[in-house]
């Protein structure tokens, strides 16, 4: 049992070390900070204390040269292994010092430890990419009073996190229980490039961190598979990581001239290190040819390589949204130098795949040395599907050579659509949240419009709302609340960081004062409901219910819901009518480029004044009733009241009749 369940966590760590285990000291340049909850809740989320083998093994696939530490908080914040250039000695003394993590903090202050592990970010920026790698089961607790938990929940978001990232960290979550503050977390990831994760319990620790380090620098693999990999002359170096469901589980390695390795007889320079649940084995100057692990075959396994002849893959943002359409590059390079020549290309298959959490293919795509150009093969993925945990494999054959890259991706709705009910400040009033949720959204070219059908019928349009920059969403209030419905139509013009605009609508239903999500479409947003009372976000529990995320539209639902549509008006409040709920009102651009485009789709589908339109075939149709009525009198009239004229007299036909037969 316990050998599985570290295998399972010890893999996330793994991916992500791995990731950072297959460059060179003086090349690299990787930094890598942990930060591990201790607070007392931890006792019951992680009660095997499951953090220390996973943490332990993180410090083992850290390479030479790179900057690392470790640091634990709870009310306060202990650099628990002290930051500093990775090699054997600090190895040694990490693993000393990782098993002191424990659970005895009272509060979780997760301010505080950002603070902590930045201590540079007044310092220089350097080539170096810092990334943080914070894991916690909790919400922001820094006191007994939850006006001291908001406030400093506010900092960290409006002061330190903008601070960070603007100076380069990229900060990776990992949340250990559902209590945890999922949008802190969320947030903390998506605005500074980092990976967030869940983890549905400490089993799945390894997973996840290894997930957050191959994030934070993708490394270069050879392919194993049937246990078999192929190492190629160009390899300095490979480091072999296998996993063990149980600590006697042997593990041996075949090299190409048949000899047999293992951790007993290593051999020269052979760096082997034997832990319960895993064995790490680095071979500088390795035989050419294939290699076979002797062992359980699992897939977890992982081969990096250090080469001068390396696979150049284009990073991605680690958080996506449904629909977008990814850019991917691909290209070589010997000694640092592009790989031009077409006959070494045309030599080489490429694969690229994307996987779902699963493991199953949900695309992929080959290609030919002879698609290159210029050195450079360019792919554009298709459309995301669902959300969820994607990972992208990169796969090249080159007959003498193979290389495999990964690159995890976190694929969310582009937005999260929200209402909480706001008492006790006055006026009851539903304050209405639009919420970016990646980067690759422009936030300053994306506009906001929604439209509020009120309980007695009145419609409110909302003109262009305003984004909150602190806040880092747009939000509207709907005041002077009564009993009753109300319906909100949000529309969303996005716009992508390269430019291409883009569209979401989510229709909302409240019920006021019960506040209560009365209707939720499907793939479509609901609604999260929370009171002042309560932290500034409602409890795990109630997101979890009540909240919900949008789907994007595509042309042939644009074209069915256009009766959705919402323009760019200044707020007003507008009786309903039947005209209102079918024809969409007229939008007034909020630059000189919306007011081109205004005009030409005045141009195209005139919809600047459908009241009055609706009103003149209204009037049309009134006078043509009123005709046809005038016609049928004339009908009546014609053929039932006048007297008709009289008929010839009978004795003339007569007298004809008697003057023929004489």
């Amino acid at each position: 049992m316990i050998g599985t369940v570290l295998g399972s966590i010890r893999w996330v760590v793994v991916m992500a070390l791995l990731a950072l285990s297959g460059y060179t000291a003086g090349a690299m340049g990787n930094d890598v900070r942990m930060l591990i909850d201790i607070s007392g809740s931890m006792k019951a989320n992680d009660p095997d204390n499951l953090r220390v083998p996973a943490v332990e093994l993180m410090t083992d696939l850290l390479p030479d040269g790179a900057k690392a530490g470790v640091w634990t908080f709870g009310q306060e914040v202990n650099m628990l292994v002290p930051y500093g250039t990775v090699n054997e000695l600090w190895r040694k003394r990490a693993r000393e010092r990782i098993k002191q993590i424990n659970s005895v903090g009272l509060y979780t202050n997760i301010g505080a430890v950002l603070d902590k592990a930045s201590f540079d970010r007044n310092d220089p920026a350097t080539d170096s990419e810092r990334n943080l790698i914070l894991l916690t089961d909790g919400m922001v607790d820094v006191s007994k009073e939850k006006a001291a938990d908001a406030e400093a929940r506010e900092r960290i978001l409006s002061q330190q996190l903008p601070e960070l990232a603007g100076r380069g960290y990229r900060i990776h979550t990992i949340a250990l229980s559902e209590n945890s503050d999922r949008e802190l977390m969320d947030t903390l990831a998506i605005d500074s490039g980092g990976l967030s994760s869940r983890a549905s319990s400490a089993q799945d620790l390894t997973t996840l961190f290894l997930k957050a380090l191959e994030q934070a620098e993708p490394v270069e693999e050879v392919p194993l598979k049937d246990n078999r990999f192929l190492i190629d002359s160009s390899v300095d170096e490979f480091t072999l990581l296998a996993f063990k469901s149980s600590p006697d589980d042997r593990v041996q390695l075949r090299s190409p001239s048949e000899a047999v390795i293992d951790r007993n007889q290593p051999g020269e320079g052979v760096r082997w290190y034997a832990a319960p649940g895993y064995e790490l084995i680095t071979i500088p100057q390795p035989y050419e040819g294939e290699w076979l692990l002797q062992s359980q075959e699992r897939p977890d396994n992982r081969v990096t390589v250090v080469s001068d002849f390396k696979m150049e893959v284009s990073r991605l943002s680690p958080n996506a949204y449904v629909g977008e359409q990814l850019s991917l590059e691909v290209g070589f390079t010997e000694s640092g130098q592009p790989l031009k020549d077409p006959a070494l290309l045309e030599l080489i298959a490429l694969g690229i795949e994307l996987r779902d959490g699963e493991g199953e293919i949900v695309s992929q795509a080959r290609a030919a040395g002879s698609e290159f150009v210029n050195g450079i093969f360019k792919h554009r993925l298709p459309p995301l599907p669902d959300p969820g945990d994607y990972e992208l494999i990169v796969l090249a054959d080159g007959q003498t050579f193979k290389r495999e890259q990964r690159q995890p991706l976190s694929v969310r709705e582009p937005f999260l659509f929200r209402a909480n009910l706001v008492t006790g400040q006055g006026p009851d009033r539903f304050d209405v949240e639009v919420v970016p949720r990646t980067q690759s959204i422009d936030r300053g070219a994306t506009e906001v419009f929604a439209r509020v059908i009120k309980p007695d019928g009145t419609k409110q349009l909302r003109g262009v709302i305003t984004l909150d920059a602190e806040a880092r969403r747009w939000s509207f209030p709907i005041e002077a609340l009564v009993r009753g419905e109300y319906q909100i139509n949000l529309k969303v013009s996005a716009v992508t960081q390269e430019g291409k605009p883009f569209e979401v609508t989510s229709p909302l239903t409240l019920s006021y004062p019960e506040a209560t999500l009365l209707t939720a479409p499907v793939a479509e947003p609901g609604v999260e409901i929370a009171s002042p009372e309560q932290p500034t976000d409602p409890e795990p529990a109630q997101v979890e219910e009540l909240q919900a995320e949008p789907g994007l539209l595509d042309e042939a639902e644009k074209t069915a819901e256009s009766d959705t549509d919402l323009p760019p008006e200044a707020d007003t409040d507008i009786p309903a009518t039947d005209s209102d709920t079918q024809t969409a009102e007229p939008a007034e651009p909020s630059s000189p480029e919306g007011q081109a485009e205004a005009e030409e789709a005045g141009q195209a589908e005139e919809p600047g004044e459908p009241e009055e339109e609706s009103r003149l075939w209204l009037y049309i149709a009134l006078a043509l009733a009123n005709l046809l009525v005038v016609v049928g009198l004339v009908f009546v009239y014609l053929k039932f009241i006048r007297e008709p004229k009289p008929a010839p007299a009978p004795a003339d036909e007569e007298g004809e009749d008697d003057r023929d037969s004489r």
